[in-house]
C-alpha cells in the first residue's frame, strides 16, 4: 500500500502544493491575529492548519475535522473503556469509507480520488485497505502534525536565541524541524514488537519471541546518540533521530511534514514576532495520557 501512494509524497510533488500551503498558513495566521488575546494557538491555529494542509492533499473536508479530533481523542485516551474505543474506532472508519465511496462515484483532483480510480485498481487493493490508508495517512498528517506545531511553537517560544538563527537562516530549516521531531517525540506510548532472534541491548538479553516496546521519545533523548539530548539546539546534527520511525515502517509522508513545519513556524513567528506564553509553562495541562504527547491548550499573546 506504501507503493501505491508515495509518489504523493516525494519532492516533486510536494513542491506543486506548496502555494496552495502557503495559503492556508497565510489566511489562518491572519485569523488568529483578529481574535482576543490571549488565544489558544492549539484550537485556532494548529488544527485548522493541520486539518486544512492533509485535508486538501487527500481530499478530506476540513469542515468535518471536529468529528475527526473528537472522534480521535475517544480513540487515542488510554483512560477511555474498550468499548468506548471500539465503537469511535468503528464511527471514524465509516466516515472515511463514506468519503471513498463518495470519491468513487465522483472523483476529484486529490489522493484519494487517484487511489480510488487508478493506481489502486490496477493492482487489486481492496476496499477496506484503500479505507484503511486514507485514515492513517489523514491521522498522520492530522493530530500529530497539530501536537508538533503546538508544542513546537511553546519550544520555540522558550529558546529565543535558536528561533532567531531559525528565521535568520542561520540553522536550516530543515535542521531545526529535525531538532524539534526528535526533541519533542510526540509518540511516546511506546510501539510493540517481537524480537525475531536473541538480541543483546546494552546490558540487556532479549529472547527471541520475547515482546518489546520500542520507545521512541526514550531514543531521542539518548545522550550515547545525541549531545546534551534534553536540549533543544539545532546545530548539533540530529537527523538520525527515530521521530519518524525506522526502516520499513518510517513515516511516508516525513519530507512532506518537513516542508509543512518549516513553513507553519517561519511564516508564524515572521508574521507574529511577539509570540509569547499567556502562562507559565510549567502551568500548561499535557496530554499525559493520549498516545500522543502535546498541550491541551496552548494560550499566547502577541502585542499590538
Amino acid at each position: 500500500m506504501r507503493s501505491l501512494v508515495i509518489r504523493e509524497f516525494l519532492n516533486e510533488h510536494v513542491q506543486s502544493l506548496l502555494p496552495e500551503m502557503q495559503r492556508i498558513v497565510a489566511s489562518a495566521i491572519l485569523e488568529f491575529k483578529n481574535l482576543s488575546q490571549p488565544a489558544d494557538l492549539i484550537e485556532h491555529f494548529a488544527y485548522p492548519v493541520a486539518s486544512q494542509i492533509i485535508g486538501g492533499l487527500l481530499g478530506v473536508p476540513s469542515n468535518d475535522s471536529a468529528f475527526v479530533q473528537e472522534t480521535t481523542d475517544r480513540i487515542l485516551d488510554r483512560v477511555s473503556s474498550p468499548e468506548v474505543a471500539e465503537e469511535n474506532a468503528f464511527a471514524l472508519m465509516k466516515f472515511f469509507a463514506e468519503i471513498v465511496a463518495g470519491k468513487s462515484a465522483s472523483p476529484a483532483n486529490d489522493l484519494i480520488s487517484r487511489l480510488v480510480q487508478t493506481v489502486a485498481v490496477s493492482h487489486g487493493a481492496s476496499g477496506e485497505e484503500i479505507v484503511g490508508t486514507t485514515a492513517l495517512l489523514f491521522l498522520g498528517g492530522y493530530d500529530t502534525m497539530a501536537q508538533v506545531i503546538g508544542l513546537g511553537a511553546a519550544a520555540l517560544i522558550r529558546s529565543p536565541e535558536q528561533l532567531a538563527k531559525f528565521i535568520d537562516d542561520e540553522v536550516s530549516g530543515a535542521q531545526m524541524i529535525d531538532e524539534l521531531v526528535r526533541y519533542l517525540s510526540v509518540n511516546h506510548a511506546g510501539l510493540p514488537r517481537a524480537a525475531l532472534e536473541d538480541v543483546i541491548i546494552g546490558d540487556t538479553k532479549i529472547k527471541r519471541g520475547d515482546g518489546v516496546l520500542v520507545m521512541i521519545n526514550s531514543a531521542n533523548r539518548d545522550c550515547a546518540a545525541f549531545h546534551e539530548p534534553d536540549r533543544l539546539n539545532a546545530e548539533t546534527p540530529s537527523r538520525h533521530h527515530v521521530g519518524f520511525g525506522h526502516g520499513l515502517h518510517k513515516c511516508i509522508g516525513a519530507h512532506f511534514a518537513r516542508v509543512e513545519l518549516d513553513l507553519v513556524f517561519r511564516s508564524l513567528f515572521q508574521e507574529m514576532p511577539n509570540l509569547s506564553l499567556a502562562t507559565s509553562f510549567e502551568d500548561l495541562d499535557f496530554r499525559d495520557d493520549m498516545v500522543l504527547y502535546g498541550a491541551r491548550t496552548l494560550p499566547v499573546t502577541w502585542g499590538n
